[in-house]
């Protein structure tokens, strides 16, 4: 799955010298929809919001996957390690939702099921049966990977990384997509979310200049456990 792109609203901060709580502090007080992805080698973290709300994360380090609440931990707790790189990247309230319910999709169809539909035979399905969650595709021919979002069928954002390495969005990329699909019949794979459920924060203890000893808790907890 591509990220999207959005505007780039902070570029490579360092964990060494960001204090990552006021950061979050002052996304929540701005109302700021997007997303956090925090890197270290060998990791990576990305923290959804949505208008100033953490509604969603995602955690990856050594094969160890974690979302919801853990991973939102797990990020705290590694945002305060030095050495690390923070990127935030603001996005439409619609396609921060978006991205925050694909990262709870699962595989609901594959090559196997679509290989005789055309892409743009897909997309209307995906509209039809009011999808949420996101498409991978595949272009043969060095035409790169690409990744549509949907939300209640909608599609809301559409991203492509070319062979180079580059990596746009856009409305004008989704047309894109069907107009190479006319010519060059991608793989793809379809996710979908079937109950979408945001976190809420007044019933995770997730908000860490609220629930600070819930998160030293946690904290000793998944050290213990890793």
């Amino acid at each position: 799955m591509l990220l999207p792109q959005g505007i780039e609203k902070h570029k490579n901060l360092s964990t060494s010298f960001t204090k990552f709580e006021q950061l979050l502090e002052d996304l929540a007080e701005n109302r700021f929809s997007g997303y956090m992805r925090l890197n270290f080698w060998g990791y990576e973290g990305v923290l959804v919001l949505d208008t100033g709300r953490m509604i969603e994360a995602y955690s990856s380090e050594e094969d160890v996957y974690l979302t919801g609440d853990r991973a939102i931990l797990q990020i705290l707790t590694k945002a305060n390690e030095p050495d690390g790189s923070i990127e935030v990247f603001e996005l439409s309230n619609e396609v921060a939702l978006a991205l925050g319910y694909a990262l709870q999709a699962t595989l609901f169809k594959d090559e196997s099921d679509l290989g005789n539909y055309s892409l743009a035979q897909v997309f209307d399905m995906l509209e039809g049966e009011n999808v949420t969650g996101y498409v991978e595709l595949q272009f043969t021919g060095k035409k790169g990977n690409g990744t549509v979002y949907y939300l209640e069928g909608t599609p809301v954002e559409a991203v492509v990384m070319s062979s180079t390495g580059k990596v746009v969005g856009g409305e004008q990329v989704y047309y894109k997509f069907l107009e190479i699909g006319q010519i060059i019949q991608p793989h793809i794979n379809v996710y979908r979310v079937k109950n979408p459920r945001p976190i809420v924060e007044d019933q995770s203890f997730v908000i860490p200049w609220h629930h600070q000893k819930y998160i030293s808790f946690w904290n000793d907890f998944l050290l213990y456990f890793s």
